[in-house]
């Protein structure tokens, strides 16, 4: 995958302290999702590729996700994450089954939140909200192309 496009201080409730999580508890009970959105998606399969890694029992799959972009405007009360998935089946160094999807995720969030909490939880709950949606994708397509792509796991925090 490309480089992350965001730049900025990686943010996590774990170095947060007391009046941070209770901003950040008040972001989680003030805002409302929006909408999920598919907004890019490639899929490509290399049935040779595939079927004599299947044969050979030399396929690894491997699945990540990263975000791509954030953004909190507080005059229009508007929050956007975008992450970016990809599934991959190899055998040795040839790609035999990859997808690739982008989704936005935007939610209402109250203009009295404090920014920094609630980009961190656009990050962290954008992540976890659009993730079903890939998983989905990726059972759909391995069925279309008639290959075993192993169920994704489903995430943790």
């Amino acid at each position: 995958m490309p480089k992350k496009k965001v730049k900025d201080e990686k943010l996590s409730l774990k170095h947060l302290n007391d009046e941070q999580v209770e901003m950040f508890k008040k972001v989680s009970r003030s805002s409302n999702l929006r909408q999920i959105s598919l907004i890019e998606s490639t899929f490509k399969c290399e049935l040779p590729v595939y079927f004599e890694g299947k044969k050979d029992n030399s396929l690894e799959f491997s699945v990540g996700g990263e975000l791509r972009f954030r953004h909190f405007d507080p005059g229009e009360a508007d929050g956007v994450v975008v992450y970016q998935w990809e599934v991959l089946a190899k055998a040795g160094e040839d790609e035999a089954v990859k997808l690739n999807s982008t989704y936005v995720v935007s939610y209402d969030v109250p203009d009295d939140c404090d920014e920094k909490m609630v980009l961190m939880f656009l990050e962290q709950v954008g992540r976890i909200a659009c993730y079903p949606y890939f998983r989905n994708q990726v059972s759909q397509k391995s069925w279309e192309a008639n290959v075993e792509l192993p169920i994704l796991p489903v995430l943790s925090t």
